[in-house]
């Protein structure tokens, strides 16, 4: 093992062979880092005047490429004072360090060595090795200082920095990788993908997908050295089986795809325990990284189902066709099996039938399915099973055959659900003038029912897929053209009685305010914003759109008249109880 003396005199017996990096020009992009001209002209200069000496102790590969800006480097570094030799930081297990390589990405910001190391780096083959010596201008006082990892960690582990020493630097670049086939996975650089085969589809796992991976860990140094051997791995993305980093690689990563991710080396983690990196004597500024060869054979889906983490969808059985194009997302008749029991326990329920293998024929979008049923089985393909994960409420103990097969409320349950199958709905770009016309209307009758049935959601929604069926006003002739108009009036309107419904006031008058802008003498519209603005306490606006009613319209005087007692009334109590509001606040 080489000594420290062995290393000082290696040093001296070079330095006498330094070279002056004055013919290296660097690849900065001064505009992207905020640097003027005269800047450039400056580091220009320094390097003229010596600021970076190299000498080659090991040449690399003849003949070999270089790296390039935004290139990830894996280098060996031992920086020492060049006063007296003594080491800050090794990478070298002679010198202290943990025998394995940095990751650096050239000239790329928080991601970057000391600038005198980047540009030597910038013009060595891989499996080179030389010593730098580099002033203070291109060291510690570099204006890019800030933006160099290296220097930082430096810094903050407490090794003994003088901001105007000059410093050398024993550097090996082991090897390096083009930005051009890398893709940089988090914005710290700490995680880095190289693929070697393209996947499939578009679609990548997240959590908590599961996934299977077939993977192999290896030391970057020692390419050799397995720290985990070759495996296929089945697991669920968040619960702990990989490294957190690898996960973050393989999130990435499309079904079928091969890849190479470098990431630290988390030793605590059992797979790259193997990899027995001994403790460094010296500051650590930057953690080991790890190469890993994954192949991603397959993952299913693991969805939140309703945004708020209490329903959580896992795929156990795939089913047929291309997500999400081949999903009953509308509103359809389908064919479904469901079953429930209690998370854990081992036999189940029938839930919305009287036998659990019996299918139930049903359509969405009516409220005759609990609200986690009508969302999963929109996002299910043909004969898929899923696995619900939720809580046992009134929606689900309402839907259930029988009470004696009830769960106490707040109960965690499990429900399988298969879709056997579904009529297909045309989407309404596809249908013809005549049959939007039918589909509207027939959505808009299905609204009203369920608008009586105070489902004002569900008839929402049906108001809203009716009035898109007749939007564009041009699609229509003749006869068709008046049938369209007035679905479109009334669609609008009852979207505003459904916003008045739910208290949406402001939502209310905007549909009215649509009504009026297609049919401005539509006085239903005007007395639907009247009731809208009279909830808002905008009594002189709602006295104005009855008026504005009377003068379309005389024969609706007398209906005006009551609703213009009872704003009258409404608008007396709310003055009086603003005045003993006030009163009561200053006799405090």
């Amino acid at each position: 093992m080489r000594s420290l003396q062995d290393l000082q005199d290696k040093f001296e017996a070079i330095r006498r062979d330094l070279i002056n990096l004055n013919d290296i020009k660097a690849e900065v992009d001064y505009k992207e880092l905020g640097i003027d001209d005269g800047s450039a002209s400056r580091e220009e200069d320094e390097l003229i005047s010596g600021g970076v000496m190299k000498a080659v102790i090991q040449p690399g590969a003849e003949g070999g490429e270089t790296p390039r800006k935004g290139d990830l480097v894996f280098l060996h570094v031992t920086i020492a004072h060049d006063k007296d030799d003594s080491i800050l930081f090794s990478t070298r297990l002679e010198h202290g360090g943990t025998g394995q390589p940095c990751l650096y990405m050239l000239e790329k910001a928080s991601a970057r060595p000391l600038r005198g190391i980047e540009i030597a780096v910038l013009c060595m083959t891989a499996g080179e090795r030389s010593v730098v010596v580099m002033k203070p201008s291109m060291c510690f006082l570099h204006r890019d200082v800030s933006q160099s990892s290296m220097a930082q960690a430096m810094k903050s582990n407490g090794s003994f920095i003088d901001d105007t020493e000059t410093y050398k630097a024993d550097i090996e670049l082991i090897m390096w990788k083009s930005q051009a086939k890398l893709i940089e996975i988090d914005d710290n650089s700490s995680v880095f993908k190289e693929e070697l085969c393209d996947g499939e589809g578009w679609e990548t796992p997240r959590e908590p997908y599961t996934v299977t991976v077939v993977v192999t860990g290896k030391s970057i140094v020692s390419p050799s050295t397995v720290i985990h051997p070759e495996s296929t791995i089945t697991c669920d993305i968040g619960d702990g089986s990989l490294p957190k980093e690898l996960e973050a690689g393989i999130c990435a990563m499309r079904k079928g795809e091969e890849s190479i991710i470098f990431c630290p080396a988390q030793t605590q983690h059992p797979m790259v325990q193997a990899l027995d990196l001994p403790g460094s004597t010296l500051p650590e500024i930057q953690t080991p990284f790890v190469e890993f060869h994954v192949k991603l054979t397959d993952f299913l889906q693991a969805r939140d189902l309703m945004g708020d983490g209490k329903t959580i969808k896992r795929i156990v059985c795939k089913g047929t066709g291309e997500f999400p194009i081949d999903c009953p997302m509308e509103d359809t008749s389908v064919s479904i099996r469901t079953r429930i029991r209690k998370v854990g326990a081992s036999t189940w329920s029938p839930l919305l039938t009287e036998n659990e293998t019996e299918a139930l024929e049903v359509s969405t979008g009516m409220g005759l399915l609990p609200t986690v049923l009508d969302t999963a089985v929109r996002l299910m393909l043909l004969h898929e099973k899923s696995v619900l994960k939720t809580t046992f409420d009134d929606d689900l103990a309402s839907h259930m055959p029988s009470k004696s097969l009830e769960y106490p409320r707040g109960e965690k349950v499990e429900i399988e659900i298969e879709l056997t199958a579904f009529e297909e709905a045309v989407p309404v770009e596809a249908l013809s003038p005549e049959a939007k016309l039918q589909r509207a209307s027939a959505l808009k009758e299905i609204g009203n029912t369920l608008y009586k049935q105070d489902q004002i959601s569900l008839a929402k929604g049906k108001y809203d897929k009716a009035l898109q069926c007749v939007s564009k006003s041009y699609e229509f002739t003749g006869d068709d053209s008046d049938a369209a108009f007035n679905l479109k009036i009334s669609c609008m309107l009852n979207l505003a009685a459904c916003c008045q419904k739910n208290s949406a006031f402001g939502e209310a008058i905007e549909w009215c305010e649509r009504a009026l802008s297609e049919h401005p003498e539509s006085t239903k519209a005007y007395f639907r914003r009247a009731k809208a603005k009279q909830s808002m306490s905008l009594f002189e606006e709602a006295l104005d759109d009855l008026n504005q009613i009377v003068k379309i319209d005389s024969s609706l005087e007398e209906d005006v008249a009551r609703e213009k007692a009872i704003l009258r009334r409404k608008a007396r109590a709310a003055s009086q109880k603003q005045k003993q509001e006030f009163s009561n606040f200053f006799s405090q």
